[in-house]
């Protein structure tokens, strides 16, 4: 009877793990990617839809790879504003109208942890963006990114 319970704990053990490994490993993976070129280069960036998405962002993740990126995208413009909650690496913000960079935000440093959310600093857009994208830091300098300038997504 103890060998049964035993070999029954271990079970329901083993079940419970396999749950918590599938849904992590369903919510880690479940931001689609695009492919946005601008100017020569080509960056991969994970799509945040949805508001949760769009609350954690690039948040604490410890790096972000060369050539990937964050692309926020909106239903309609609107004045957009972000925060560096949880953020663990400097970036370069890039706000989007209808395929056209219309400002860039650049090396944009991760907040100190101990400040509460009404005290974080935040980086808005004094005009209208349908996209936000969120790169690595010195990104808009090394590819020379300018105003204007289009960019092209592919899916």
């Amino acid at each position: 009877n103890k060998l049964l319970s035993n070999n029954f704990k271990m079970k329901f053990i083993i079940l419970i793990l396999s749950i918590c490994f599938i849904t992590v490993g369903l919510c880690d993976g479940a931001m689609r990617k695009v492919e946005i070129k601008i100017g020569q280069s080509v960056i991969v960036a994970e799509i945040a839809k949805s508001p949760s998405d769009q609350r954690r962002g690039l948040g604490y993740r410890d790096q972000l790879e060369a050539n990937r990126g964050m692309l926020f995208v909106y239903n309609n413009p609107g004045v957009r504003s972000f925060w560096m909650k949880g953020m663990r690496f400097a970036i370069d913000i890039i706000w989007l109208r209808q395929g056209r960079i219309v400002l860039i935000e650049k090396n944009v440093q991760p907040s100190p942890i101990f400040k509460k959310n009404s005290h974080l600093k935040t980086y808005g857009s004094s005009v209208l963006a349908d996209m936000v994208l969120e790169v690595s830091a010195g990104f808009s300098d090394k590819m020379k990114l300018s105003l204007g300038q289009h960019i092209t997504i592919n899916e």
